[in-house]
């Protein structure tokens, strides 16, 4: 077989040898070209530092303990890769983070070096942003342009499903704000409460306070077409010790329902400031945002600490909302690396406290799935766009070690909504109802628990049970006085006139029954008594007699007992009456 192959070749002319080896050559260099998979480029960027919720010490490594994981798991995806870092340091607001994604995408794609590879052959784009809602909608527009996909690990805000204005943005929140809103809505709408008070931290040094004005912004979207509800908005600022109490008097003059928009510190001091002014006497609803990254409300250990009396008593007339479970014993290596992370190669420890941060969790998670999606679809036949890599994300489901994530048709994460009770039983807040969030229908669900109202049926009315000011309850007050009142002269009078009616039938009782005493049981004595003389009837102790009215001249009968003897005196006038009765 050998030889047959090299006779031809030695009857090659010596001119003809140079050009066998080129076309040998470029036939291998065709094959290797067609089997080298194309560059992955990851843009991270992130504006913001210092801070133990979204910093970019703290999201920067989660990026990087999440790729040096996938590369364990798809080795494939990482044979030719790059990383850019476009971190910018500093406190800046949402408005300061969007101008500076604007100025940094400019300077990154003004850059020769950054575009170089790019020209020369194929590359996949893909920008990883922990953002807020206005700098991501910045990068969503320019990921349009350039068909660049775009991770968005934290914002939630609806106008990024708009999926014309935005065809390579996908929203992967584990903390969807929207879906809190659409929950909220129908709740009221639920109960008829058609009036509610949103309370909105305003503490301008709290370093989440970012996180309360995108709660609150969104709050504010949901409701400004709904017609049939009334808000109010109340102001609050948790570095004022008094700021809680002139908040709750002025809640109470506009609804029984309060949407508080805080921290659970906060909430532990507004629950206890409400119970102080009487509003926990079922009367009262309190909804609790789940604001924070890290430790919520209901997960705060209410079976371990002391927990003061009025506090206990108020609780169950709250009610928290919270985001899936999140499995934190399953990804405890995985914390532990991003703690190690920080510290070495950001110089910024995250402690023991702070170590549980949904926010962080989201970018780890959110770089998972990239690599997973890369890894079934890199090397297919045809250029990978933007367009055509967000479209491979949709309707699919990731089975992470944290948690099971979907994506919906869209490829925006599916963030259900739970609304949870606390039971002063188990001193746990349990599930009582849940927002579905691909049928976005609000369900109870009873099989964990279910509404437990006191002092009255659940729900109370959106009007206080003695008004917003009082006012029902001391008019109640004034006519149930004047009730009872009249009511007792009502009483008084009704006795007299029972008296008087037994009085008078006791009298008349045996009334012109005189006739049935026979003939010799009667008999008259005439008396002498204080000169005057008069006739009296006497009659034996068994028998009855009759008695006379000395006003007037009719007869009645009574009873006469032997313990008992009675005896009828009659004025001299009437004898011949008696006279005339014995002889009958």
């Amino acid at each position: 077989m050998c030889k047959a192959i090299m006779k031809p070749l030695l009857r090659l002319s010596p001119a003809q040898v140079p050009l066998l080896i080129i076309a040998a050559n470029l036939s291998i260099m065709m094959t290797l070209s067609m089997t080298i998979l194309p560059r992955v480029h990851m843009i991270m960027m992130m504006a913001g530092s210092r801070n133990h919720r979204l910093g970019y010490e703290v999201v920067g490594s989660a990026y990087d303990v999440a790729l040096n994981r996938s590369a364990q798991l798809y080795p494939k995806v990482f044979g030719n890769y790059s990383v850019t870092r476009y971190f910018t340091p500093g406190t800046f607001t949402c408005a300061d983070a969007n101008a500076i994604t604007t100025v940094g995408l400019s300077t990154l794609y003004a850059d020769d070096s950054f575009n170089a590879f790019a020209v020369n052959s194929k590359e996949i784009r893909i920008v990883l942003s922990p953002g807020c809602s206005f700098e991501t909608v910045t990068l969503g527009d320019f990921a349009r342009e350039e068909n660049v996909l775009v991770l968005a690990s934290t914002a939630s805000l609806d106008l990024l499903n708009n999926k014309k204005r935005f065809p390579t943005l996908l929203p992967l929140a584990s903390t969807s704000y929207n879906n809190v809103g659409l929950a909220l809505l129908k709740l009221l709408r639920l109960y008829k409460w058609n009036a509610f008070n949103l309370v909105c931290d305003s503490n301008a040094k709290d370093p989440q306070r970012l996180a309360m004005e995108v709660s609150c912004g969104v709050l504010r979207d949901t409701f400004k077409d709904v017609r049939d509800i009334s808000m109010l908005a109340l102001p609050f600022d948790s570095s004022n010790n008094d700021s809680a109490g002139a908040m709750l008097r002025l809640a109470k003059t506009h609804s029984s329902v309060s949407i508080i928009a805080s921290l659970p510190e906060i909430y532990k001091h507004i629950l206890v400031a409400a119970y102080t002014l009487g509003m926990a006497n079922g009367d009262y609803v309190f909804y609790l945002l789940p604001l924070t990254a890290f430790e919520q409300f209901e997960e705060m250990p209410w079976n371990r600490e002391k927990v003061p009396t009025n506090l206990l008593r108020i609780l169950p007339f709250a009610f928290v909302l919270a985001f899936d479970e999140i499995k934190w014993d399953a990804v405890t290596g995985e914390v532990e690396q991003m703690r190690n992370r920080s510290r070495q190669a950001y110089n910024w420890t995250i402690s023991e406290e702070y170590k549980h941060n949904v926010l962080q969790l989201a970018a780890y998670e959110s770089l998972l799935m990239l690599v997973e999606v890369l890894n079934d679809t890199i090397g297919d036949a045809g250029e990978e766009t933007g367009v055509k890599l967000a479209s491979r994300f949709f309707n699919r489901t990731f089975n992470l070690p944290s948690r099971r994530v979907e994506l919906n048709k869209i490829g925006t994460r599916e963030c259900s909504v739970f609304v949870k009770q606390f039971n002063n039983v188990t001193r746990r807040f349990l599930t009582v109802q849940y927002l579905d969030s691909a049928s976005q229908r609000l369900m109870a669900d009873n099989t964990t628990s279910e509404v437990k109202w006191f002092t009255q049926t659940f729900p109370p009315s959106v009007v206080p049970h003695c008004g917003f000011n009082g006012e029902l309850c001391s008019k109640r007050e004034g006519n149930s006085s004047l009730l009872a009142e009249v009511l007792s002269v009502i009483a008084v009078i009704c006795l007299l006139i029972t008296f008087a009616c037994w009085k008078y039938t006791a009298s008349r009782r045996y009334l012109d029954l005189w006739w049935l005493l026979a003939n010799e049981k009667m008999g008259t004595v005439r008396k002498e008594q204080g000169g005057r003389s008069y006739w009296q009837l006497e009659t034996p102790p068994t028998c009855s007699f009759p008695r006379r009215n000395t006003k007037s001249t009719v007869l009645s009968v009574g009873t006469m007992r032997a313990e008992d003897k009675r005896r009828l005196s009659m004025d001299l006038t009437l004898s011949a009456e008696w006279r005339n009765l014995r002889s009958l």
